[in-house]
């Protein structure tokens, strides 16, 4: 299986105030371009397909496209939210497509098996886990953190990844250690909008 793992697509975002969504266009017909030159069997997009939780609506019409277009060019895609996304708005234009699109956005990571011609590959596909919006999910006995909501999100899908022949997992989340860029700008939420 070939795998093209692509993440922060950030579909929406401008540059002081001026658009970013010609080039982003041209960034999907990269990614398209690739799937056929390279013979891409699978689309990984690990997060942050929006820039933010309500994206303007030609942004999403760029997300619907890609899909779309990465679908007729050969590949499957495994699409999961980002801390930049609203989990219900990238998965309205997975409803739109056909098979081969598989998009998770919202608090479950349910395990997808995708046939391929050297056979089945097991998915787990982990949208971003807000601890405050996923608490439910954690695991121990104090606050919820990242790591307890991961845990408990991995918890009953375990023995299905362990008895598969091969899986995949892709997630988006928080990484005790990591090098933050200078790109990024914090996110605050109150009721749902972002500051």
């Amino acid at each position: 299986v070939r795998i093209l793992h692509t993440s922060d697509w950030h579909l929406g975002r401008s540059f002081k105030s001026v658009p970013l969504l010609d080039e982003q266009v041209g960034f999907v017909d990269q990614v398209v371009d690739i799937v056929d030159s390279e013979g891409v069997d699978l689309v990984v997009v690990a997060g942050d397909v929006f820039d933010r939780g309500f994206p303007p609506s030609d942004a999403v019409e760029v997300w619907h496209d890609a899909l779309v277009r990465i679908v007729e060019a050969g590949a499957q895609v495994v699409a999961i939210s980002g801390n930049h996304d609203q989990g219900e708005r990238i998965e309205i234009p997975a409803r739109l497509t056909r098979e081969g699109v598989v998009v998770r956005g919202r608090r479950e990571a349910t395990p997808v098996i995708l046939g391929f011609a050297d056979g089945p590959l097991v998915v787990v596909p982990i949208p971003f886990l807000d601890p405050f919006m996923a608490r439910e999910l954690s695991e121990s006995e104090g606050p919820a953190t990242h790591q307890s909501v991961i845990e408990g999100a991995l918890t009953p899908i375990r023995e299905v990844v362990r008895d598969a022949p091969r899986s995949l997992a892709a997630s988006h989340a928080f990484v005790r250690g990591g090098i933050e860029s200078e790109s990024e700008r914090p996110l605050m939420q109150v009721g749902g909008a972002e500051l």
